[in-house]
């Protein structure tokens, strides 16, 4: 069996109902399925600033939904990473749902330029999702990278290339690559360029 380790992951483990049991289970299959980028009614802001103009949010699902259909296609674990905020992963949990892991998409800055990063972060507790705010975490992207390490928390920077606040370039994305243990390389909102163009430069 998996077996968690001490602090942060031994706390993270109590909101992972269930998944132990189909980890081991998916590992003997040799493969684990999960949508491990997805958002719920919670991400209430715009994907794209113009979108804020009519009021259209990134997601108008309720977590269950988000769920149920990821259940529905085949996944062993399911996710939400609502940006900034826990709150539609947490009505999961409090009621109950396996094979549920908690997640969130960080919004983290380089504070050299205020260049804007999403990190994801999943298994997440309530109480380390209160040290994002509580010790400025978003506004250095070092110090947040330093504390996921801390913490032992598995994470990727979400979609490298996507120019958030027209501050990106490719100092940022060299520095992407030496803070985060993992990157992510497909998207299902992003053209397949994009992921090419992620996979040669890691493998560069």
């Amino acid at each position: 069996e998996i077996e968690p380790k001490g602090g942060a992951l031994a706390s993270a483990d109590l909101l992972l109902r269930g998944v132990q049991r189909e980890v081991t289970q998916a590992t003997i299959s040799g493969v684990t399925r999960i949508d491990a980028h997805c958002h719920s009614w919670a991400s209430s802001g715009p994907a794209l600033k113009a979108l804020g103009l009519i009021g259209m949010p990134e997601c108008y699902s309720p977590p269950e939904k988000v769920y149920d259909q990821a259940m529905a296609r085949g996944m062993d674990l399911v996710t939400i990473t609502d940006h900034d905020t826990i709150k539609g992963a947490m009505e999961l949990v409090e009621r109950g749902f396996e094979r549920f892991i908690v997640g969130q998409e960080v919004s983290v800055k380089f504070p050299e330029d205020r260049c804007l990063l999403h990190v994801l972060v999943w298994g997440l507790t309530p109480d380390q999702d209160e040290d994002l705010n509580t010790l400025n975490l978003r506004d250095d992207v070092y110090a947040f990278a330093n504390w996921l390490r801390e913490q032992d928390l598995p994470h990727a920077c979400a979609h490298p290339l996507y120019i958030q606040n027209g501050k990106l370039r490719r100092w940022h994305i060299e520095r992407v690559a030496l803070l985060f243990k993992g990157i992510e390389c497909l998207n299902g909102a992003h053209a397949y360029q994009v992921s090419d163009s992620i996979v040669r430069f890691i493998n560069d």
